[in-house]
């Protein structure tokens, strides 16, 4: 799921009575939702947060997209430096090469048992039943409400199996396949192509004898299904990009001929190829891209250079020439760059927002529309709220806009739950995303999809053996292959797989497995309990604690999205720990102490510290914090003189740096769902935990911050947003 917080009221200017701008309106719009007011984009700063009003009601909602958010994409160190996605995690040895398997040398064919059993769900007397089905064994589906893991002797009676010495022979050929020595697997790989010589043992319910097996069967049923082919695929592609990159050099555009090397050249060879010194140099570029014996390019060979033609006369804005010269080129772009293209949602989709914010309201919803028609889109949760934004500004009247449908922001509720958009479209709406999921019903979890023991099936019963028998080194094995190698087939066993990761420590593939089935296989199965599980609850007490000055919901968002909760994550350029706190960081921050950045409650106490004093550098405003801290202080200091900062949620989406604008969403997003769970912990007492009183979460969480006397409509919008300009319609300005 990808929420962004609001704007520092510095300089803000009085809104003046009488006639409104419909950008103007459109800001008290957002207001509405509170975007504007200082709790979702700014943080309060007398210690806990306080409630603006402890009488309403609490809410909650989702996570990106399910992401999301932003579910998570690569992270970064408090101080701009990049994290790889991979940094939680130990460097495995490999588990996808047939020679990483062992068994004894001595393995003998399998004798089946004639007549497996299984014990009933109820406990009752054993019966036959068909062990070549997986979907009909008993305790393999449960409500996700009381769900716990199978012991050892519950999970054999319901595969019908029995202890016995075979059955723990079995599974040290299975331990030796995944954790023993190189010469422990190759014997286990020769021990398991002998016995599948004597018997056929690929696609059969795992019995006592060959159960030892299971990993290499997974292997060999990988193999038949033509796994790889995609890998290929991508290799080829990757080898014509650095040949377009070898042709299309960075250089200086100074005639026709030089221009003739963008012909064909994908976009992003075209963008970092092109280099201005000044906005008189793009000038000329324009000029030889457009004119001569060029002009026109019928053939449009020429199209994904003009494309970053564009992008790259955006760092001279906000000079009127600049704009000018987009919408010049752009102009070429209409019916010269086609949907299947990466650059036309890209150009498009900024093209759109920068004429939102110059009120330009037709032409940013000629745009707008057209990014929506991207035939592989990555943006699409933007555009539909923006898209919406502006046809919502046909229905605005004082600021009310709770009345009528919005096609747009219908489909991005429905479609991307988990945006930050969706909560902010839900909020202006008047509708409370935690109420509506809160009375959906508790999703079952089940080991198995469909009724054979395909490759993924014997892959969920390698998972529900280790974890039964409390495998811990051999499960936390398993699951680094299963993220890399085995994706869920559909909602129910996918909860089961993600259970499995976050059983095994493996926290950020056991969320990113919970995003990814909302995702494919419906968000409306977001219920409270599936969000617990993308948004955990670990350490919640330490940061409670440490929080004094900061919010604790954006203290854990950070821990989710920088660490994913592992307290030994270690980054490329050296962030450790929870908050990803650079060494050379906290020894300022330390006052002399002692440091051990890996202790959780040390790291939250000085990862809160910074980024308290980060929040002080921005005026408390949350988007140029957290921009901040993944991109650094500099871009960000550059991009709010080039685009307006007074609408907080456009800035975001204008960022340049796509893992930064995603990365801002993605926290806010996940701040909002945090208030939420830790106003709504039904678990906390169960867990020693202390939940949230209502002097610590805002009642409703896009107000976050507002004192009692502001308003949902206060604005905090520049001057220049309050002049009179055509509305959406072209029909004049809107008035009070």
């Amino acid at each position: 799921m990808e929420n962004n917080l609001e704007n520092s009221q510095k300089g803000q200017t009085a809104k003046p009575p009488g006639k409104r701008s419909a950008l103007g309106v459109g800001a008290a719009l957002l207001g509405a939702a509170g975007i504007f007011s200082l709790g979702y984009f700014t943080g309060a700063r007398s210690g806990v947060q306080t409630s603006p009003s402890a009488t309403h009601p609490t809410s909650a909602g989702a996570p990106d997209q399910v992401v999301p958010a932003s579910v998570p994409e690569a992270a970064s160190g408090p101080e701009g430096g990049a994290v790889s996605a991979a940094k939680t995690e130990l460097n495995p040895v490999s588990l996808r090469k047939e020679e990483d398997l062992v068994l004894p040398a001595n393995a003998q064919a399998p004798e089946m048992d004639e007549k497996p059993v299984r014990l009933s769900a109820e406990g009752g007397t054993t019966k036959p039943f068909d062990v070549q089905d997986p979907s009909s064994l008993a305790l393999g589906r449960r409500s996700l409400d009381d769900y716990k893991h199978l012991d050892e002797k519950s999970f054999l009676d319901m595969h019908g199996l029995e202890d016995n010495k075979r059955y723990r022979q079995s599974v040290l050929l299975l331990k030796q396949h995944l954790i023993g020595t190189q010469k422990e697997k190759f014997n286990a790989v020769k021990a398991c192509e002998r016995l599948s010589a004597q018997s056929n043992i690929l696609e059969r319910a795992p019995t006592v004898d060959d159960l030892g097996c299971a990993y290499w069967r997974v292997l060999q049923l990988a193999k038949k299904e033509g796994k790889g082919a995609e890998v290929k695929k991508a290799s080829r592609k990757k080898g014509g990009m650095s040949a377009a990159l070898a042709r299309v050099k960075r250089t200086r555009v100074r005639n026709a001929s030089d221009w003739k090397a963008f012909e064909g050249a994908p976009y992003y060879a075209s963008l970092s190829a092109l280099d201005f010194r000044s906005l008189l140099e793009a000038r000329r570029t324009v000029d030889i891209a457009l004119k001569g014996p060029l002009a026109g390019d019928p053939q449009c060979r020429s199209a994904n250079g003009r494309a970053a033609l564009v992008r790259n006369l955006e760092d001279f804005l906000p000079q009127k020439e600049a704009f000018e010269l987009m919408t010049k080129v752009t102009a070429t772009l209409f019916t010269c760059l086609p949907p299947s293209e990466e650059a036309f949602e890209i150009v498009h989709m900024r093209m759109g927002l920068l004429n939102l914010e110059r009120s330009r309201f037709n032409e940013a919803a000629t745009h707008l529309e057209l990014a929506l028609q991207t035939e592989d889109p990555t943006e699409e949760h933007r555009g539909l709220f923006w898209r919406g934004f502006v046809e919502s500004l046909q229905y605005v009247k004082n600021g009310n806009v709770t009345k009528h449908e919005n096609s747009y922001w219908e489909k991005l509720i429905a479609e991307f739950p988990l945006t930050l958009h969706a909560l902010v479209a839900d909020e202006i709406l008047g509708r409370e995303p935690y109420d509506r999921i809160s009375k959906r019903p508790t999703p079952s979890v089940s080991h198995y999809a469909g009724r054979k023991w395909d490759r993924y099936n014997t892959s969920m019963f390698i998972t529900g053996l280790l974890i039964a028998r409390q495998e811990k080194g051999a499960m936390e094995r398993w699951s680094r292959y299963l993220t890399d190698n085995v994706k869920a087939v559909d909602f129910e066993s996918g909860l089961f797989l993600a259970l499995a990761h976050l059983h095994a420590g493996n926290t950020r593939s056991g969320i990113l497995t919970v995003f990814t089935v909302l995702r494919d296989f419906g968000g409306d199965k977001l219920t409270p309990k599936v969000l617990e599980l993308l948004y955990p609850l670990r350490y919640h007490a330490e940061v409670i604690k440490h929080s004094r000055n900061v919010d604790a919901a954006l203290v854990m968002s950070l821990i989710r999205q920088e660490s994913s909760f592992n307290l030994r994550a270690t980054s490329p350029v050296g962030a450790r720990g929870l908050m990803q706190v650079m060494p050379a960081t906290a020894r300022s921050l330390a006052r002399g102490k002692p440091l051990n950045l890996y202790d959780p409650a040390q790291n939250i106490q000085i990862g809160t510290r910074y980024l308290g004093r980060l929040l002080g550098a921005h005026d408390d405003n949350y988007v140029f914090t957290l921009a901040s801290y993944n991109a650094g202080p500099r871009p960000v200091n550059r991009w709010r003189g080039r685009y307006d900062d007074s609408i907080p949620l456009l800035f975001s989406d204008l960022i340049p740096y796509p893992e930064t604008r995603n990365y801002v969403s993605g926290l806010l997003r996940n701040m909002h769902w945090y208030r939420e769970l830790l106003n709504h912990v039904a678990h906390a007492k169960e867990d020693g935990l202390q939940p949230w009183t209502a002097k610590t979460v805002a009642p409703r969480p896009l107000m976050f911050g507002l004192d009692e006397k502001s308003s949902g409509i206060a604005l905090a919008v520049d001057a220049k947003l309050l002049e009179k300009v055509e509305d959406a319609t072209g029909s004049g300005p809107v008035t009070d």
